[in-house]
């Protein structure tokens, strides 16, 4: 994976925790990680895996899509574009599909 893309994603994972009120202790905790891997996370050496997206989303309704584009809604279009929005629109029910599976699984 792209280093620059996970420390991208880190990023608005540690920008979203805080705003949230949450601690780097909870999310590790979240994780089942040391609070030391956590913030590796969070600085992009560690990426986030699916299952982790789908924790995010299921314990603190932390959307994952954020964390991936960027977009604080996945409605959102940089060019307004329809067909872009149909495209999101699937995307996203695929996406939340897949996380709500792992963390009935899980």
């Amino acid at each position: 994976m792209d280093p620059d893309f996970s420390t991208i994603v880190g990023s608005r994972l540690r920008e979203v925790r805080t705003a949230a009120g949450f601690t780097v202790n909870q999310f590790s905790k979240l994780f089942d990680c040391s609070e030391d891997h956590y913030r590796r996370i969070e600085r992009g050496i560690y990426t986030l895996s699916l299952e982790k997206l789908a924790r995010l989303y299921s314990w603190a309704g932390i959307d994952p899509l954020f964390l991936i584009t960027g977009k604080r809604r996945w409605l959102d279009s940089s060019d307004g574009k329809e067909s872009e929005e149909s495209e999101n629109l699937i995307m996203m029910k695929q996406l939340i599909g897949y996380c709500n599976s792992v963390a009935k699984e899980g």
